[in-house]
């Protein structure tokens, strides 16, 4: 697990949070270490 993420990706749906990944993210080879992931219940 990672102990501090480094980066917050937010997902929205019509300019409002459905949810969020924190994380390590290497986005040059495309890898990535997910701490936590959240969805809001509206879009579960």
């Amino acid at each position: 697990m990672v102990s501090q993420p480094e980066a917050q990706l937010v997902a929205e749906v019509e300019d409002k949070i459905a949810g969020f990944l924190r994380g390590k993210f290497d986005f040059e080879k495309e890898e990535a270490v997910i701490a936590h992931i959240a969805v809001h219940p509206r879009y579960q």
